[in-house]
C-alpha cells in the first residue's frame, strides 16, 4: 500500500498502478475549503443617512421661520436677526454636549434628541404661528438639535471599522449639503401652502426617521490613544480662520432672503432654489474629492478654500439678478465642499479619537458664536447700509484672514 499522507497518492490508486500498466489518474487529497461569512457593513451608509436626516431637519426649520417670518409675517431684518440669534444662542451647549457623546456614546444622544425634538414640535402645532411663538419654537428646538448634530458629527469615530478622518469629513460634508436641496425646496414650498405648522410636522416625521435610522447603526468605543502636546500646533489659528468663515455664513444666512426680496425683488421660491443650487454644487465637489481626499492634508487646501468662499459671497449680491446670485451660490457651495472638510480634518488629525466629540464640539461652540455675533451686527447694518454693503464686507474680513493659513 502507498503512504496514506495527506495530499499524497490514494493507496488504492497505488496498488493499481504497476509494470505493464498504465498509469491511473491519482486521486489527491486537496485541503479542506474554509467558507468566510461576507464581511459586515461599515455602517458608513447609515451614518451619511442618519446625518443627512439630522442636517435637514436642523436646516429647514430655520428656514421655514424664516420663510415664515419674511413672506407671511411681515417682519423686517430685525427680527430676523433676533430669530437667529435665538437659534443660535443654545449652540454655547456644544462643547458640553460633545463630552457627553464621548462619554456614553453618539446613539444614545441622538436616540434621545430626536424623540424630544419630534415631540416639542407636535406641541408646537397646538397654537398659531406669531412672532413670539415662533421665537420659542425656534430656541427650544435648537436647543435639541444640536444634540442630535453633536451625535451624527461623531458617529464616525464610532463605527467599528472607523475611515480615514479625511474620507469620513467629504461624507459628512456631503450629508450636510445635500438636505439643502429637500429642506430648503421642501421648508419654502410647506411654509407658504400648507403654512408653519404643516412644516414642523414634517419635521417630527423626519425625526422619528432619524431614529429608526440610528438604531440601525453599528456602534462601538473608540479605543483611547496617548498622544504627546504639540506646543508648535496653531490651533488659534485654524479657530480664528473656523470663526471668520462662519461669521461670513452667518451674514449671508441672513442677508440673502433680503437681497431676493428688497433687491432682486425674486418670489419666495428663488430662495429654495438658491440654497439648492449651493447645496447642488457643495455634493458635487464633495463626490468629486472624496477619491482625493489625500489632498485635505495639503496645506494649499485652505487658503484655496477661503478665496473661493470669499469670491462666491460677493458674486451672490454683486448685482441685481437673480440669476447672479444663483450662479454665486453655486461658486459658494463649491468652495465649501473644499473648505469645510479640510478644517475638520486638519483639527481631528490632531486629536486621539477619544476626544473627537469634545474637539467638534468646541468647533461647534465657535461657529454658533461667530454666526451670533455676525446677524446680530448684520440686522443693523443691513438696515442702515444695505444687505449689499453687508455682505461684501463680510466677504473683505474672510479674505482678510488668509495670511493665517501660512502656518496654520
Amino acid at each position: 500500500m502507498g503512504d496514506p499522507r495527506p495530499g499524497g497518492p490514494h493507496p488504492v490508486a497505488a496498488e493499481l498502478t504497476g509494470p505493464g500498466t498504465a498509469p491511473m489518474a491519482t486521486i489527491t487529497r486537496h485541503p479542506p475549503i474554509h467558507l468566510t461569512a461576507p464581511r459586515r457593513p461599515s455602517g458608513m451608509a447609515q451614518v451619511v443617512l442618519y446625518q443627512a436626516l439630522t442636517s435637514t431637519s436642523q436646516f429647514a426649520l430655520i428656514l421655514a421661520c424664516q420663510t415664515w417670518a419674511i413672506y407671511q409675517g411681515g417682519q423686517h431684518a430685525s427680527y430676523l436677526a433676533l430669530l437667529s440669534a435665538c437659534y443660535a444662542a443654545p449652540m454655547a451647549l456644544n462643547r458640553l454636549l460633545g463630552r457627553l457623546v464621548d462619554r456614553i456614546g453618539p446613539r444614545r444622544v441622538g436616540v434621545a434628541a430626536h424623540l424630544t425634538g419630534a415631540g416639542v414640535l407636535l406641541i408646537s402645532l397646538l397654537w398659531a404661528p406669531t412672532p413670539a411663538a415662533v421665537l420659542i419654537t425656534a430656541t427650544l428646538s435648537s436647543a435639541i438639535r444640536i444634540a442630535a448634530q453633536a451625535s451624527a458629527d461623531t458617529l464616525p469615530t464610532w463605527l467599528p471599522e472607523r475611515p480615514p478622518v479625511s474620507a469620513a469629513s467629504v461624507w459628512i460634508t456631503l450629508a450636510q449639503a445635500a438636505p439643502m436641496i429637500v429642506g430648503s425646496t421642501a421648508a419654502v414650498a410647506l411654509t407658504t401652502t400648507a403654512g408653519l405648522r404643516g412644516a414642523l410636522a414634517v419635521l417630527a416625521a423626519g425625526s422619528l426617521a432619524a431614529v429608526a435610522t440610528l438604531t440601525r447603526t453599528p456602534s462601538r468605543r473608540p479605543t483611547a490613544t496617548a498622544t504627546t502636546p504639540d506646543p508648535h500646533h496653531p490651533k488659534r489659528r485654524i479657530w480664528t480662520i473656523y470663526a471668520v468663515t462662519f461669521a461670513s455664513y452667518g451674514v449671508i444666512e441672513l442677508a440673502q432672503p433680503l437681497y431676493l426680496r428688497d433687491v432682486a425683488h425674486a418670489p419666495a421660491w428663488l430662495l429654495a432654489a438658491a440654497n439648492g443650487s449651493f447645496s447642488a454644487a457643495a455634493c458635487l465637489g464633495a463626490v468629486l474629492l472624496h477619491k482625493h481626499h489625500h489632498l485635505l492634508q495639503r496645506k494649499a487646501a485652505l487658503p484655496i478654500g477661503i478665496a473661493a468662499v470669499a469670491a462666491g459671497e460677493v458674486l451672490i449680491v454683486a448685482t441685481h439678478s437673480a440669476a447672479i446670485a444663483i450662479l454665486g451660490n453655486i461658486a459658494w457651495g463649491a468652495a465649501v465642499s473644499l473648505l469645510a472638510p479640510a478644517t475638520r480634518t486638519r483639527m481631528l488629525n490632531r486629536v486621539p479619537p477619544d476626544q473627537h466629540g469634545a474637539t467638534l464640539g468646541t468647533m461647534r461652540t465657535i461657529r454658533a458664536g461667530a454666526t451670533f455675533a455676525a446677524t446680530a451686527a448684520c440686522g443693523p447694518l443691513a438696515t442702515t447700509c444695505g444687505v449689499q454693503i453687508t455682505t461684501l464686507l463680510a466677504a473683505t474680513l474672510l479674505a482678510a484672514s488668509l495670511p493665517l493659513t501660512r502656518k496654520a
